[in-house]
């Protein structure tokens, strides 16, 4: 189906371009033919094509304009630009230790690592809602 919907596509794009070039005279370029020159009843995807690239064709005076200046970047650190994320950081680093560190004796069905993988998803929450505190307060 996808090969069909190509095929079609890519063979309405090639007629029209032949069609238009057909159209427009050989000193005139695309873009600057106008609608009322062309047959409006005769060929609609020509004058509709033709009428399409007028609208997106930049104006002459478009060309003269001066670029806009540019803001200075924002000096601000990382943490307060991201407090969320600096708080998901730091309580996961949190809560993966305290984790770790609770299991000194033995944890017998999922050991440290995977006491300090919970700690950690424990803690990434609630440095995240602190971060987001700690934001909206700024």
């Amino acid at each position: 189906m996808r090969k069909l919907i190509g095929a079609l596509l890519a063979g309405l794009m090639a007629s029209t371009s032949v069609v238009v070039a057909a159209e427009a005279d050989a000193a005139v370029p695309f873009a600057v033919v106008a609608p009322e020159e062309l047959e409006m009843s005769a060929r609609p995807l020509v004058t509709a094509a033709v009428r399409e690239a007028n609208r997106v064709a930049p104006a002459p005076s478009a060309f003269r304009q001066t670029p806009a200046e540019q803001s200075p970047p924002e000096m601000k650190p990382w943490m307060e630009r991201h407090p969320v994320w600096f708080g998901l950081i730091a309580g996961a680093s949190v809560g993966a230790t305290w984790g770790a560190l609770s299991c000194r004796n033995g944890c017998f069905p999922i050991g440290a690592s995977g006491a300090a993988m919970v700690g950690s998803w424990w803690g990434a929450g609630a440095g995240a809602l602190i971060g987001f505190g700690v934001g909206r307060a700024n």
